[in-house]
């Protein structure tokens, strides 16, 4: 499939990511607005990719392929999936976590969370990636559709993640109503007495050591 960015605004999206991928791009400047739904989600899409799935890195983290060869990493918006193990732990660059272990334990759920996700993404499925914005790690932020189903909202209504603590990142209101589903159903992750969100897992265990009782 040939890959594809359509952007609103290219100059704050797409040279962006031309450098960080350094992926040759089929770049097709719209000259009127597309005709996106107005579901509220739609309005406030900036850019799409469009390509097969490369690989599923965990429950909220998945890689496209272009026909060109470019790969983009893509963070699936409105929610956080349960981590996987790292061989290498990110927060000990942190100041704050001084004590942080070597490796980054995995998350119970976290492999869970991930083959969730690959079944709904199988490798070389044609996708399609409607994105907002870029995160501090260069990665697009987007709703990803393998045909007619969206993956994050899947996710969410799967129970392997939650919402975003941060609301105001939660871009889809079909995502509210999935968590919520998950949550009454107690699937995955809420089959749990007590789930802890994975950002507070990520602090306690990444960043504090403090991870052994959870992890277990």
């Amino acid at each position: 499939m040939e890959q594809r960015v359509f952007a609103r605004n290219v100059s704050q999206f797409v040279p962006r990511a031309v450098m960080r991928w350094g992926s040759v791009l089929l770049l097709t400047l719209l000259l009127a607005v597309p005709a996106w739904s107005a579901d509220g989600r739609a309005a406030r899409v900036n850019f799409v990719i469009e390509g097969s799935i490369w690989s599923v890195e965990d429950g909220d983290t998945l890689t496209l392929r272009g026909a060109g060869g470019g790969r983009f990493p893509i963070r699936l918006s409105d929610l956080d999936a349960p981590e996987v193990a790292h061989e290498h732990n990110p927060y000990r660059e942190r100041r704050q976590c001084r004590g942080a272990p070597a490796s980054a334990p995995g998350q119970i759920g976290g492999d869970r969370a991930r083959a969730a996700l690959a079944k709904r993404a199988p490798d070389k499925a044609a996708a399609r990636a409607e994105c907002y914005a870029i995160d501090r790690y260069g990665r697009p932020i987007c709703h990803v559709f393998v045909a007619t189903t969206n993956l994050n909202v899947e996710q969410l209504r799967d129970g392997w993640a939650m919402l975003l603590t941060k609301r105001s990142w939660v871009r889809d209101p079909a995502s509210i109503a999935a968590e919520q589903t998950a949550r009454q159903a107690r699937r995955g992750i809420w089959a749990a007495l007590s789930p802890l969100a994975p950002d507070s897992w990520r602090e306690d265990c990444w960043c504090r050591a403090k991870c052994a009782a959870r992890d277990r």
